[in-house]
């Protein structure tokens, strides 16, 4: 039986839009790691797709996806505070964003407590696999924003090392990544073809579709 979390919420009302906030609270896990656990949920969230975020060693993480919700856009927006997610969801319609942020708030939390169940074996690589979303989900974010070669090498390099150590046997994905980076090194002295960033990014959004469903795999095992 699944319980039930229920988190104080404050509507703030604006000329336009609405931003509805939900602080919720973490306690006997790593806050790193719940942010983590968050990130994946939004991200997962059909329509969504990321838009900004903070370095990874930022004193106060934060994330921003945008959620297309028909002819709309609403903003979710998730960060660190002091032993707890605060969640942030701005848009038009104040009944809408309510709904969608209790929903979403909800699942952080059932994730967040199924996580405290597992053993370490399974744990550590639920949190691999995640980080390996994680920095394929920057990846796609980067693509977009022309960021340089160094930023790309990096998050492409990043998820194919935690993929790796995410799955038990041998997974397609990463040598499919381990060969798109070794490309991607090719253009160390020289400007990436624009057609290899647009191959780049479509694979990235399948190898993300794959990293979703490692998650889920690891998690009914």
């Amino acid at each position: 039986m699944r319980l039930s979390h229920t988190f104080g919420g404050t509507l703030m009302s604006g000329d336009s839009e609405n931003v509805y906030m939900k602080e919720i609270p973490i306690e006997n896990i790593d806050l790193d790691i719940a942010f983590r656990l968050a990130w994946h949920i939004l991200t997962n969230i059909e329509h969504s797709y990321l838009g900004k975020y903070s370095d990874e060693h930022s004193l106060n993480r934060h994330a921003i996806f945008v959620l297309i919700d028909g002819d709309k856009k609403i903003i979710m927006s998730l960060e660190t505070g002091e032993d707890k997610l605060i969640l942030k969801l701005k848009g038009e319609n104040e009944q809408r964003i309510k709904d969608i942020e209790d929903n979403i708030a909800q699942q952080i939390a059932e994730s967040i407590e199924d996580y405290k169940t597992y053993d370490e074996d399974k744990s550590n690589r639920i949190r691999m696999a995640i980080i390996g979303e994680i920095a394929l989900d920057k990846l796609i974010s980067d693509v977009i924003k022309n960021e340089n070669l160094t930023n790309l090498q990096y998050n492409l390099a990043h998820a194919r090392e935690m993929m790796i150590k995410s799955v038990t046997t041998f997974h397609p994905i990463t040598l499919e990544i381990s060969g798109w980076l070794t490309k991607l090194r090719e253009y160390l002295n020289s400007e990436i073809p624009e057609q290899y960033l647009k191959d780049l990014m479509v694979k990235s959004k399948q190898w993300k579709k794959e990293a979703s469903k490692i998650i889920d795999e690891l998690k009914t095992a």
